[in-house]
C-alpha cells in the first residue's frame, strides 16, 4: 500500500496516518510490529521494521472511609491531590484526609509516565471546621511527644492515621491551653493527626522520627 504517491509500503496499514519523505505518523491503541518496504525508481527495495509499544493507561479510583479519609488505589509511582483543580502542596501520598468541604481529585502516574485523574469527589462534610488552625501542634518532626496548644477548653478526640489511612492511635482528652500527647510507641514515619471537637475537625501531617 502506497501513501501520497511515496514509495513506502507498510504492513499492517492500520494506524499509519501518513508517509511523506520518511516521516511517519502512527495512531494505534494496541502494541504491534510494523514492517515497511521502500522502493526507488530503479526498482531497488529495502525493508525495515518498528515495534510500537502501547503502555497501559492507569486508572485512578478513590474510596472514602472513616468520614474523611480518601484512599487512591495503590501501585503507582506518584500521586498528587487537587482541590478544585489546584494542586494541594505537599499532598503526594496515596491517602489524603480532607479538611475542608469541596471538590477533590487525585492524579496518579504509573512507571511508564502515563497519568490519569480520578473522578471528582464531592465532599460536603458539615463537621469540617470553617475556622481552622485553632490548634497549634509542636514539635514537628517529633521524637514521640506532641504538645497541643489551643485557645479553647473542651474535650477533644485525638486520632493518628498512617499513610495507608489506618487508625493507629486514638485518645480523648481535655484540652486546656497546653496539653501533651505521648505517641512515642509509634514507628518512625509520617502520620495524619486528626483533632475532632464540637462537631468540627482539623488535620495536620506529623512526622515521628
Amino acid at each position: 500500500m502506497y501513501y501520497d504517491g511515496s514509495n513506502f509500503n507498510w504492513t499492517p496499514s492500520s494506524g499509519v496516518l501518513d508517509s511523506v519523505n520518511g516521516i511517519i505518523c502512527f495512531i494505534t491503541d494496541i502494541s504491534q510490529k510494523y514492517y515497511v518496504t521502500m522502493s526507488d525508481s530503479n526498482g531497488c527495495t529495502v525493508s525495515d521494521s518498528i515495534e510500537i509499544i502501547v503502555n497501559p493507561s492507569p486508572t485512578a479510583n478513590v474510596t472514602v472511609t472513616d468520614d474523611s479519609v480518601f484512599t487512591a488505589n495503590g501501585g503507582f509511582d506518584s500521586y498528587q491531590w487537587y482541590f478544585y483543580g489546584t494542586a494541594i502542596i505537599g499532598e503526594t501520598d496515596s491517602v489524603y484526609i480532607a479538611d475542608a468541604p469541596g471538590i477533590y481529585t487525585v492524579a496518579v502516574t504509573n512507571s511508564h509516565g502515563c497519568t490519569s485523574i480520578s473522578d471528582m469527589i464531592h465532599y460536603n462534610n458539615a463537621g469540617i471546621s470553617d475556622y481552622k488552625n485553632i490548634f497549634s501542634i509542636y514539635p514537628n518532626p517529633s521524637a514521640g511527644k506532641l504538645f497541643i496548644n489551643a485557645n479553647i477548653k473542651e474535650n477533644v478526640l485525638i486520632e493518628m492515621l498512617n499513610l495507608q489511612g489506618q487508625l493507629v492511635f486514638s485518645t480523648e482528652l481535655f484540652v486546656d491551653g497546653h496539653t501533651a500527647v505521648d505517641v512515642s510507641y509509634l514507628a518512625k514515619a509520617f502520620y495524619f493527626l486528626r483533632i475532632k471537637y464540637d462537631n468540627k475537625m482539623e488535620v495536620r501531617k506529623i512526622i515521628i522520627e
